[in-house]
């Protein structure tokens, strides 16, 4: 293939983007972000309990950026989000949203627990890993739920999309209350919340991983099109305005006496792809997140939300 060069604006010189050789584009593509924050544990049992591993991602149904070269198309996004997100942590479930059904089917190593239409366009996905016992619960409005299972405790989770726009709050808090009512004792509910700052995790049911672990002002926003030109240069012709926001986020069951203890959050897809600036896999960055699982216990009867 001839060599192409695209002139970016913004970065001030023209840059090669000549087409990798296939066997050359998952290491140009794979990040590293993805590997595991907690050294010498998996999904299982470790010296602390059970680590628990959840990914998430709004993938945008794999379309390119409008910074991308001519030749990269939906198949090279794909496998560079495949690769992201299954290198280093192998995550105990993936939580996908705005996911084509071409990318389901990259995911070999893990079983579909089932999925829902996004309201954006593509598929709200759960995928639990084949190793892991696993049963899947149908959906709730927006959300696919599941019960995976480690040694005795039944671990809920959820791939959610809940509703859009700043004037939906109130449909997002019915919706989170609505799916917690479907979910066991211990739970985690990961997806692209669409939530603006000033909302909060659910009345009673959930605790938001990011404010447990300290408010890290690095793993904050999932959106942020100052850097990420997914759409276009901000403020041009078919282009949105500069701005951040965490839409996307990993809620966890709140009233369970220390039984489930987020322990990291990460984002991933924050790599500029083949060194190009401002060219990103998404429009959103995608979360990656641990959770520390004590031995069962009896917990008492979770009143209803």
């Amino acid at each position: 293939m001839s060599k192409r060069i695209r002139k970016c604006e913004g970065l001030g010189e023209e840059k090669s983007l000549k087409k990798p050789k296939k066997t050359q584009q998952v290491q140009l593509l794979q990040n590293t972000e993805g590997k595991d924050s907690c050294p010498g544990r998996k999904n299982g049992v470790g010296t602390d309990g059970v680590e628990v591993i959840v990914a998430s991602w709004n993938v945008a149904e794999c379309k390119p950026s409008k910074l991308g070269p001519d030749w990269w198309t939906n198949s090279e996004s794909e496998a560079s989000i495949h690769s992201i997100l299954t290198s280093g942590s192998r995550p105990a479930a993936i939580c996908l949203q705005e996911c084509p059904p071409s990318l389901v089917t990259k995911f070999s190593q893990y079983r579909v627990m089932g999925t829902t239409s996004s309201h954006a366009g593509g598929l709200v996905v759960l995928l639990v890993r084949k190793d892991i016992v696993a049963e899947p619960r149908g959906t709730v409005g927006p959300a696919v739920l599941a019960n995976m299972k480690f040694g005795e405790q039944i671990v809920g989770i959820a791939s959610v999309h809940l509703a859009p726009f700043k004037q939906n709050a109130d449909a997002r808090q019915h919706q989170l209350s609505a799916i917690c009512g479907h979910m066991p004792e211990v739970s985690i509910v990961a997806g692209d919340m669409n939530m603006r700052a000033n909302e909060c995790a659910g009345k009673g049911c959930w605790s938001d991983a990011w404010k447990q672990l300290g408010k890290i002002k690095q793993t904050r926003f999932t959106w942020d099109s100052t850097d990420n030109w997914y759409h276009g240069m901000p403020n041009t012709p078919g282009a949105s305005f500069a701005f951040k926001c965490r839409f996307d986020r990993v809620f966890f069951s709140k009233k369970t006496d220390g039984l489930i203890t987020a322990k990291s959050l990460k984002l991933v897809g924050t790599e500029n792809v083949l060194d190009t600036k401002h060219f990103f896999l998404s429009d959103h960055y995608g979360l990656l997140s641990s959770f520390t699982m004590q031995k069962a216990v009896k917990l008492p009867k979770r009143e209803a939300a």
